[in-house]
């Protein structure tokens, strides 16, 4: 395996394994296979760090030093029932300090894929990982051997570009006119991506970001969305995904949809400030082009991590329905009606082909039968401010009289403290005498 390990390093090759490992033998246990075992791991490292993507199929058990190669692994595919990953195994936990846990909560492949986040992709059965990984690698596209340049994507075109299955009229019923509606954003990613097909990313894993690889007009990207407020799990996810772009060269769009980044006593003591602050500084030092939409929310620091005016993406679009506001707290205030004007405002006849699409079609997820320029439409013109009561006769007295008290106090105070001033001064002087 370090010859195969050296050929992929030398020649800029994806290096991909299958793995089920037990660890190594302790009944044949020498010194030398011991440092082996580091020079393998070792490798997996430089492989990485030279954007050779490290790809693994997890069949079977990772055991001890076989925990590592999926933890030093860019992706890793996972089979439900059957992979294993955990530094010791129920029977050694037993001994070691006398927790009892089965192999499935130690280091089952539903725990891995959506709490521990070590694996990005959950299978059904063998058949079926490989068949992942032939996804993920047809992603790679054409994939370039040296790293992408800071600030160049990789031309990755793929051949036979098709429309998306749903038609994009059907963006304007997505988004809710109001923020507390939830919304989910795959929608929106199916009605903009060759096909509407999308390779998620640790789908399990931090649910509320959403992270896709895809193509637009046969040019790979990467997406990034919200269904909610960033919390650990989702900001530890999206600075992974970040890097597996800039890894692979793919341009990210961010189609911004968020209240920020979660609050609270348990996600404080997660460490949300500084998994926020990782994501951030992924975001700062990605070395492809970035685009951002505006698509719903965007509050507080969610802006930050999610490529906002701040961070210099190369282009940056507003829907209508976008909102960018400093505090979280505003998002309890309830948002001002948006009327659009009379020229933004579509033809009938788009609206009528939105509708009857929305009602003909059958969505990946849900779709939401309502257009969203008719609802702006039918928003009851905002309420009349209350104003304070006019200035009365009665009022204008009660200020001056209050005015001329106030002066009058002002002139005491002033008389005293000249009156005793000056007392202190004669004193002075005629102690000086």
């Amino acid at each position: 395996m370090l010859r195969v390990q050296e050929i992929a390093l030398q020649n800029k090759l994806p290096f991909i394994h299958l793995v089920e490992s037990a660890g190594a033998n302790l009944m044949r246990y020498r010194v030398e296979g011991f440092v082996m075992g580091g020079a393998l791991f070792r490798n997996l490292a430089r492989l990485s760090a030279a954007g050779i993507p490290v790809i693994t199929v997890q069949h079977g058990s990772g055991t001890a030093g076989g925990a590592y190669m999926p933890g030093l692994s860019d992706v890793v595919i996972m089979v439900r029932g059957r992979s294993r990953a955990f530094l010791a195994g129920p029977p050694l936990l037993k001994a070691a300090t006398g927790e009892i846990a089965t192999e499935e909560e130690l280091g089952g492949a539903e725990m891995h894929t959506a709490i521990s986040g070590l694996g990005e992709y959950l299978a059904e059965d063998d058949r079926h990982a490989l068949g992942l990984a032939r996804d993920v690698v047809a992603q790679l596209s054409q994939w370039k051997k040296p790293a992408a340049q800071y600030g160049q994507a990789q031309a990755a075109i793929k051949p036979g570009v098709s429309e998306p299955r749903y038609d994009s009229q059907e963006l304007l019923g997505l988004m809710p006119s109001h923020h507390r509606e939830p919304v989910d954003m795959r929608e929106v990613m199916a009605r903009l991506v060759d096909g509407s097909a999308l390779l998620q990313f640790k789908s399990s894993y931090g649910a509320a970001t959403l992270c896709a690889q895809a193509h637009i007009d046969g040019h790979a990207v990467g997406l990034i969305s919200n269904n909610g407020p960033i919390d650990v799990a989702g900001a530890n996810k999206a600075a992974h995904f970040i890097q597996w772009m800039c890894q692979l060269g793919h341009p990210i769009i961010y189609l911004q949809n968020t209240t920020g980044y979660m609050v609270g006593k348990d996600s404080e003591q997660a460490g949300m400030i500084k998994h926020g602050s990782k994501m951030i500084q992924a975001v700062t030092n990605a070395t492809v082009p970035q685009i951002t939409i505006q698509c719903g929310a965007s509050f507080g620091a969610g802006n930050y991590g999610m490529c906002g005016r701040g961070f210099d993406p190369r282009f940056i679009f507003s829907w209508p329905s976008a909102r960018t506001w400093r505090a979280r707290y505003w998002v309890a205030l309830p948002p001002e009606p948006v009327v659009p004007t009379e020229p933004s405002r579509p033809p009938s006849d788009v609206k009528a082909s939105a509708a009857s699409s929305g009602r003909s079609r059958s969505n990946p997820v849900t779709h939401r039968e309502a257009n969203n320029w008719a609802s702006l439409a039918e928003t009851p013109a905002p309420q009349a401010r209350t104003l304070p009561p006019p200035v009365t006769q009665a009022s204008m007295a009660c200020t001056a009289k209050a005015i001329g008290w106030l002066s009058a106090w002002a002139a005491w105070y002033f008389r005293s403290a000249l009156s005793m001033k000056c007392c202190w001064i004669r004193c002075s002087s005629m102690e000086a005498r």
